[in-house]
């Protein structure tokens, strides 16, 4: 066997070859093995659970069958809530491996995953993918896939998480979708060329329906998979005119996407070898392993460790990977690692504090490049180390930070004040300081606003956090959101007001349409969201740009550019705005360009109406008060 085993992982090489040379025709095909690395079930687990919860076992005829028996036990609407709380994540949570794929610029793409995480990279990666060239394998949304297009296209052939009715998971619906001579067969055999399946193992039932439908295909493809599945499965792979590409862990897969697909090394690692205590961290393109207790090494050890991973991550950034080893122990040093430690030490010398001065700078580059994810990995280690001057640098960074990305440090200092393992003491009594001196305006109350005579009006839509705390919501405040309350309940509206008037002493009230018309003053405006953006698809949903549905627009203020003369901001490409006007008349502004009032408007608070006035995502207030 083991014989066997070393002659497999010698064919890597050539697998790699022939894949190399159908570059230009291969079509990645994603499986949940991809999603395991940001802590997602694999397709067993995920069944397991679910079967564990309704007190079910595993069918023998397998997951797709089990799943319905448990669908058909649980009842609808607790089975969509069980497989998205499962399912959820972050929206900063992706791979090594879908960051190498975005960055490999491809036309199209296939999951069967329903989760988030390929959308996930594309967005932190700067390239966000719109609503409409994220498709699912309805009839409506396969016939769409294939077709050139300016942007990616993401063809989630199973379904996406926040739309159950697309989902693809129980018996039934595999054989309405993969039936012979199906729209999929259709599909696969004219608009997919050559597919690359990555993330799958030959036991999961995904993989055995790819690998029926590898029948109709008469072109070769390729899938990675791992060695000792290899030697189990060859018979079965050759006869489908499936090349192997044999790995032994899922670590390997950037690299193999990298040398088929040709795009830019995504990996930098620092070794720091002190501490058998570490901890990776994902920081953009970077991998790092810093040690836990790098905030107890003494000062000289210190500073060099610092900026040895300063040195890695200015290489990450620039899209250059360093691979070094630093070491506290007296050793012998090659030349490459001699000049490096002395361009390290030239640092300290010209800096009486270097470890401050040069992490500040290079937060500041990061920041830049890789903001969303450099809160969540390294800034609490950041913060461990500049100790005395923490201020200082707090307040450098907060300054070089965008309106977008502002509020996310917000909610970092503010979580680290009741949170120990986030920060030291200091930080956190630092932390207090910075987050009430420079909090977001629309995490305060009363809200910030404009006048217009005796009129006030709410510069921004009312947000969660302030809504949450008017109705001390624990959850809302502790989300620390600056994104648009949407209304759960037409109710809502009355106890915000009275809330408000509490608050505040002033009475508030929403807006007529004629007000509304005022503070929107309907003059020409500048284009906020950026000129490869002028077209339908943009117009669309502005500030919806690279955004699950399900979680709604993104924070208030992110296009300053589009606010009124008065400077009002997101009366359009955001939330529909309520307002005191009949009912056929009563949301204006909203996420749609095409006049104040569309069709569109009126239909959508029609089905708001029709669904008792509860849950839309889309639907958030501005009061006004008279002062």
């Amino acid at each position: 066997m083991n014989n066997e085993l070393r002659s497999i992982r010698s064919e890597t090489g050539n697998a790699l070859k022939l894949a190399k040379n159908d570059r230009c025709k291969i079509v990645p095909i994603l499986g949940a093995g991809l999603s395991m690395p940001i802590g997602l079930p694999t397709w067993a687990v995920l069944v397991n659970r679910l079967a564990e919860s309704a007190n079910m076992s595993v069918s023998e005829s397998g997951y797709s069958h089990t799943l319905l028996k448990i669908r058909q036990k649980m009842g609808e609407a607790e089975f969509v809530k069980r497989i998205q709380h499962e399912l959820s994540i972050p929206p900063q949570a992706t791979t090594l491996t879908l960051q190498a794929l975005v960055q490999a610029d491809p036309q199209y793409l296939v999951t069967t995953n329903l989760d988030y995480a390929v959308e996930n990279a594309f967005r932190l990666a700067m390239q966000p993918l719109t609503s409409h060239s994220i498709l699912c394998g309805t009839p409506d949304d396969l016939s769409l896939f294939g077709i050139p297009s300016e942007t990616p296209q993401l063809l989630k052939l199973h379904g996406s998480l926040e739309r159950p009715w697309t989902w693809i998971l129980t018996s039934d619906e595999y054989d309405w979708m993969y039936a012979e001579r199906s729209m999929v067969q259709e599909l696969i055999r004219h608009r997919i060329g050559t597919p690359l399946f990555l993330g799958f193992s030959l036991n999961d039932d995904d993989i055995k329906l790819c690998l029926r439908m590898a029948r109709v295909w008469n072109v070769r493809s390729y899938a990675a998979l791992r060695v000792n599945e290899i030697a189990t499965r060859r018979d079965e792979l050759n006869q489908l005119n499936i090349i192997p590409i044999p790995f032994d862990s899922f670590d390997q897969l950037p690299e193999i996407v990298d040398e088929i697909l040709g795009c830019r090394p995504v990996q930098a690692e620092i070794h720091i070898s002190c501490s058998e205590q570490a901890q990776r961290l994902f920081v953009g393109a970077a991998t790092i392993s810093v040690p836990n207790s790098l905030v107890n090494y003494d000062a000289p050890t210190k500073s060099l460790l610092v900026n040895a991973l300063i040195g890695t991550l200015r290489n990450a950034v620039d899209g250059r990977p360093m691979h070094s080893l630093v070491d506290n122990q007296p050793r012998r040093d090659s030349g490459q690692k001699k000049n490096y430690l002395k361009e390290i030490r030239s640092l300290v010398e010209r800096s009486d504090d270097p470890i401050v001065a040069d992490l500040a700078e290079t937060a500041v580059s990061v920041l830049i490049n890789y903001q969303d994810l450099f809160f969540e990995a390294l800034l609490p280690h950041v913060l461990s180390v500049s100790k005395n001057r923490c201020f200082e640098f707090l307040s450098m960074v907060y300054k070089h930070l965008d309106d977008h990305s502002r509020p996310r440090l917000e909610k970092f200092l503010i979580d680290s004040l009741d949170d120990s393992s986030l920060a030291p003491r200091r930080v956190r009594d630092i932390a207090k300081q910075l987050a009430l001196r420079g909090a977001h305006p629309a995490l305060m109350l009363p809200p910030p606003g404009v006048y217009f005579d005796n009129l006030f009006a709410c510069k921004y839509p009312l947000t969660r956090y302030q809504v949450g705390q008017l109705l001390s919501d624990q959850e809302l405040i502790r989300e620390q959101s600056v994104r648009p309350y949407t209304l759960h309940d037409l109710n809502d509206v009355y106890i915000i007001l009275e809330r408000l008037f509490e608050k505040t002493g002033h009475r508030w009230r929403l807006p007529t349409k004629e007000e509304w018309i005022m503070l929107a003053s309907l003059k020409p405006n500048a284009w906020p969201w950026g000129e490869d953006l002028l077209n339908y698809q943009a117009q669309a949903h502005l500030n919806f740009l690279g955004m699950p549905p399900a979680e709604g627009p993104i924070e208030v203020g992110c296009f300053p550019k589009g606010a009124s003369p008065e400077g009002l901001v997101d009366l359009i490409g955001n939330v529909y705005e309520l307002l005191d006007a009949p009912k056929s008349q009563q949301l204006a502004g909203g996420a749609w360009t095409t006049n104040v009032h569309s069709n569109i408007s009126i239909n959508n608070f029609r089905l708001f109406r029709k669904l008792g006035g509860k849950a839309n995502k889309n639907i958030g207030l501005r009061p006004v008060c008279e002062q």
